[in-house]
């Protein structure tokens, strides 16, 4: 079983009865959500991804070729309106907690999940085609992943392999993994997923939980299985953990250092 089968009689199940319109009100803003200055943005941003983003003045980077600027001056009352049209202000206007422990979020307290989905296009590409060019094969604990080579990432995820794979007591949690590269959408959305950069991983679902599986019109009720001294050894080489998110995703990880800069 992957994660994807629940996900989608999730959805399904929401679209034949109307449900998705009753999702739990998403108006307030997390706690921790800060405003950044454009010129911090930048800054963040050209030190997280050196070599593939740089800075363009001191309120907008380059991007394969391309100049967008961190804060395109969108106006959103709601916090499901911000993450449909983030900009890359938004993108950091919610600070990542690293190490342990994890704490239950704050609603909508979602760290990582705001994104501009153009900043992501252009450095990683539009098309699964375009994605497909930059793709190796990374083992994890013998299985044989696509990964992305754009940031690194494959290396990266390779010495996260190489790390947790000194401690046998986390293989349960680390194998069979759910998934890396997949060109889609996030469900229940237009959005397309991190793992459509080829820049995700999924470990073991069955410890895992995940905000949908809870049901249509639920508010998510917190949990995690996942020991966070796992998701310890992915942040130090540069992913993030969706355990950290009201908006619970335990088995994901996706390489976002711009959220662990300091």
């Amino acid at each position: 079983m992957t994660r994807f089968q629940p996900v989608l009689a999730v959805v399904a199940a929401a679209s034949m009865l109307g449900a998705l319109s009753t999702l739990p009100s998403t108006t307030a803003a997390a706690a921790a959500d800060k405003r950044v200055a454009a010129s911090t943005v930048v800054s963040r941003l050209v030190n997280a991804y050196p070599g593939v983003v740089e800075a363009s003045g001191k309120d907008a980077v380059v991007v394969g070729g391309k100049t967008i600027k961190v804060d395109q001056g969108r106006s959103s009352s709601s916090f499901d309106e911000r993450l449909n049209q983030a900009d890359l202000v938004d993108q950091l206007s919610i600070p990542y907690s690293a190490g342990c422990p994890v704490s239950t979020p704050a609603e909508n307290e979602d760290p990582g999940r705001l994104r501009e989905e153009q900043f992501f296009t252009q450095m990683y590409g539009g098309s699964r085609k375009a994605v497909s060019k930059n793709l190796t094969t990374v083992d994890w604990f013998g299985q044989k992943l696509s990964v992305t080579t754009v940031n690194g990432v494959d290396k990266k995820l390779g010495e996260v392999q190489a790390e947790l794979a000194k401690s046998q007591e986390f293989k349960k949690y680390l194998t069979p993994s759910a998934g890396t590269f997949n060109f889609r959408v996030i469900a229940g959305t237009k959005r397309l997923s991190v793992h459509s950069f080829g820049a995700a991983i999924d470990i073991n679902t069955k410890y895992s939980d995940y905000w949908r599986w809870d049901g249509a019109g639920k508010a998510p009720q917190y949990k995690n299985r996942i020991p966070c001294e796992i998701a310890e050894v992915f942040e130090r080489h540069g992913f993030i953990w969706g355990a950290k998110w009201y908006h619970y995703d335990t088995m994901h990880f996706e390489y976002r250092p711009e959220l662990l800069s300091p």
